[in-house]
């Protein structure tokens, strides 16, 4: 071992903080034959966030950082050049509360839309994320709160960052979720554009349906086997689901057009009558 390593090792300190003295334990040395590179052997007996600290003399007030990091229990490694023998060690432990980083943002949109809420926190190891939706945990954990739209999903959302020093909330964000499915179609125009028809039914085409609030309808389309009259009924099946029914129908006698509302004002429909064969499909769009 060459005499520059035996000074090193003769003279070297490792000072650990008082704070859990008991669970900071680090050692040093170097290998034969010597590389150049001294190491920092440290014990983790607890999760935490740890800094590996240098500095000239144990009574210094100014300690270098060499290394920072994230530990669960076990042994960890730090390394750094060999420079002289002049260098005293120490293991500390941080044990800064959570802050949040990041907030998340509220939302208005409508029933089968994707959502996600994203905020952050720092904060010393063991750092725990929860998110709460009106108060009560979602289980779900991590910066990103994700799901696809219903309803129930309104409600106000915060992301709580937990530690053994403290707690941290963000700002509640705002979840509105709406319905798609139209509340009424009286007095509303409504063109249907048919992409596929099997049997008695047409399979191209458009026509617009014109809803009279008195619960009389006329359409006219591309064609004449498009053109029909009759009545009306309307009812919402589900959150973005309604229905059309055709009483009187000249065209679709008791025909029943099923609405899935993509959003507010479109979507897609599926046409069925009973005592026709087959049935009709395309897509549709409120004009007022």
């Amino acid at each position: 071992m060459s005499k520059q390593i035996k000074l090193a090792l003769t003279l070297l300190v490792l000072f650990l903080i008082p704070i859990s003295a008991e669970k900071l334990k680090i050692a040093g040395r170097v290998t034969t034959p010597g590389n150049g590179i001294f190491y920092i052997d440290c014990e983790i007996q607890e999760e935490g966030t740890y800094e590996v600290q240098r500095a000239p003399s144990v009574a210094s007030s100014s300690w270098t950082v060499v290394s920072n990091f994230h530990a669960l229990p076990g042994n960890f490694t730090v390394q750094e050049p060999m420079s002289g023998p002049s260098r005293y060690y120490r293991l500390a432990r941080i044990t800064n509360a959570p802050a949040m980083t990041l907030h998340p943002q509220g939302t208005t949109n409508y029933v089968g839309a994707p959502i996600q809420l994203t905020a952050s926190a720092s904060g010393s190891a063991p750092l725990r994320l929860q998110w709460f939706k009106d108060g009560q945990p979602t289980g779900t954990t991590g910066t990103n709160l994700a799901f696809t739209a219903q309803t129930s999903h309104s409600g106000a959302y915060t992301l709580v960052a937990t530690n053994p020093w403290g707690k941290a909330t963000s700002q509640v964000a705002q979840v509105r979720i709406l319905a798609t499915a139209a509340p009424s179609i009286s007095g509303k125009s409504i063109r249907f554009t048919i992409q596929s028809g099997q049997g008695d039914f047409p399979s191209s085409g458009t026509y617009t349906a014109v809803f009279n609030p008195q619960g009389y309808y006329n359409t006219t389309g591309s064609s004449p086997l498009l053109n029909d009259t009759g009545y009306w009924l309307y009812g919402v099946l589900g959150e973005d689901t309604a229905r059309i029914l055709y009483p009187g129908s000249v065209a679709y006698p008791d025909g029943q057009a099923t609405l899935l509302f993509q959003n507010p004002r479109s979507g897609a429909y599926q046409l069925v009558a009973p005592g026709k064969a087959g049935s009709q499909a395309g897509q549709f769009e409120f004009l007022d």
